[in-house]
């Protein structure tokens, strides 16, 4: 059976090559948030051979991992599987947001020629609705042609609402002063 300090030590090398291969992404511009996610990843291991290295070596009996497979150099196997369990965490990582980018462009672009459809249709009926004014601008236009010449026939004139042009004063504002 597995002792405890080969256990957490077996751990401890696992948190720190993921922890330190999670830094060295998190300097790549493009690789930020994979690196924080595998700082976060090399963390859990850290602290399972802190807090839990009992448990640890239950676990590892539990699914056959032999004691003859560890001898002192317990430190190099962790840090081994921990680049292995981060290439691992990296391909998988990257598989599932290629393939979220692929659901997401496939909505986005049924969305667009959803949206351009509607437009084209919004646009064919404010078409129609701005041909249909036209055409009752121009009817009432003819009316009130009509009308005008009727009323150029009749020849009455029509007194101003305030009185006539002898009685207006042409000075009544004059004393009205404009700020500037």
């Amino acid at each position: 059976m597995l002792n405890i300090t080969s256990a957490e030590t077996l751990f401890s090398g696992i948190g720190i090559s993921i922890v330190a291969l999670g830094f060295l992404c998190c300097l790549l511009k493009s690789r930020i948030r994979f690196g924080i996610l595998s700082i976060l990843l090399g963390n859990f291991f850290l602290w399972s051979a802190i807090v839990f290295p009992k448990k640890a070596t239950d676990f590892m009996y539990q699914y056959g991992v032999d004691s003859s497979l560890f001898d002192k150099n317990e430190l190099y196997h962790g840090l081994a599987v921990g680049v292995v369990i981060f290439v691992v965490w990296y391909f998988i990582r990257s598989a599932y947001v290629s393939l979220l980018s692929k659901v997401f462009k496939k909505d986005t672009a049924n969305k667009t020629k959803e949206q351009s459809q509607a437009k084209s249709q919004d646009e064919i009926s404010k078409a129609k609705d701005v041909a249909e004014p036209e055409v009752e601008i121009k009817e009432l236009k003819t009316e009130d042609k009509a009308k005008s010449k009727v009323e150029k026939n009749t020849n009455e004139k029509i007194e101003p609402v305030f009185g006539s042009d002898e009685k207006a004063d042409p000075h009544l504002f004059d004393n009205l002063k404009l700020n500037k």
